[in-house]
């Protein structure tokens, strides 16, 4: 396959997926509360603000001369209260509000290692790090299990064919195998 043909699929695959590629959940009426819609794209709505906390807290942390130092057990302990609270276990039955709340002060906690090592601390940022990293890699198996039952006690469950949550992304699917036919015959 040469880079011209390479670079065609690639476009071509960003262009039919680009409406379902950020969005994680089925897009069916049981999870429209987790998903924002800007025109005909969908997208996570916890990503959404996980990345916007992330790049606001980010921007404060790199134009703002403050040392971190003097709020290390603060911010330790907001990481430690956001952490808890958002456990996967308990996270699902907040209100959309406060899951909003939760999901946008993990991002902005996100940049915190970035403030301590710009401080000089740079012991603290590694262990902020580690937490998160823990934090990710414990929650992760537990996320799996909810994930698994996401669609249990849904009607379209038992029905034949592909559920409404899952319809727009088939039809990204069916339209990219026609393109590409196209672009490999062509």
């Amino acid at each position: 396959m040469n880079v011209h043909l390479s670079f065609k699929e690639r476009f071509f695959w960003l262009r039919c997926f680009l409406p379902v590629v950020f969005s994680h959940k089925p897009l069916c009426r049981r999870f429209r509360q987790d998903v924002v819609s800007w025109g005909k794209i969908d997208v996570c709505r916890s990503c959404v603000l996980l990345y916007s906390g992330f790049l606001l807290a980010l921007t404060i942390v790199l134009s703002c001369p403050v040392s971190y130092g003097a709020w290390k057990a603060a911010l330790f302990g907001v990481l430690l209260a956001v952490a808890g609270v958002s456990f996967p276990w308990w996270y699902g039955r907040f209100y959309r509000r406060v899951r909003d709340v939760l999901r946008f002060l993990l991002g902005c906690l996100l940049a915190v290692p970035v403030g301590f090592w710009k401080s000089g601390y740079i012991r603290e940022a590694g262990v902020f790090l580690l937490v998160l990293l823990a934090m990710r890699l414990g929650y992760a198996a537990f996320h799996k299990d909810l994930n698994s039952r996401a669609c249990s006690g849904c009607e379209e469950l038992g029905r034949s064919g592909i559920c409404s949550g899952f319809m727009k992304k088939a039809q990204c699917m069916i339209r990219y195998e026609e393109g590409i036919k196209e672009i490999l015959s062509g």
